[in-house]
């Protein structure tokens, strides 16, 4: 009977977690998040989005799309990163080498600002 349990397949229930803290490192380190770097962290996070913005949008224009699709894409690869990355250290934005290079790329693929540009460019912002 023993041999039968240790030959069972593990449940999804048991798989997981170990899912969960292999590919969502902040949900290992989040339940033991000191209280006292919370202020440090939230201004820190503040002086970020406030040097963030301004480049996002001037990176945008720089790309040919709009200005709230940089902040769009900015705040996402944030967000994205704080969730899924590894390092405690970290400062995910665009870049104006991404943004002209998309923008000679996607231009003349595209027939003006369309949707379809939008699409294209995003992932390069």
């Amino acid at each position: 009977m023993s041999q039968d349990k240790a030959q069972r397949p593990p449940t999804l229930s048991e798989v997981l977690p170990g899912l969960a803290a292999r590919y969502v490192p902040i949900s290992r380190w989040l339940p033991g998040y000191p209280k006292a770097w919370f202020r440090p962290d939230l201004t820190a996070a503040v002086t970020s989005w406030g040097v963030m913005v301004p480049v996002a949008l001037a990176y945008a224009g720089l790309a040919g799309v709009p200005p709230e699709l940089g902040l769009v894409t900015a705040f996402t690869a944030m967000a994205a990163y704080a969730v899924f990355g590894t390092s405690r250290h970290l400062k995910v934005t665009v870049s104006s080498t991404m943004a002209v290079m998309s923008a000679s790329v996607e231009k003349p693929a595209s027939f003006g600002s369309c949707p379809t540009t939008i699409v294209i460019a995003s992932p390069f912002m």
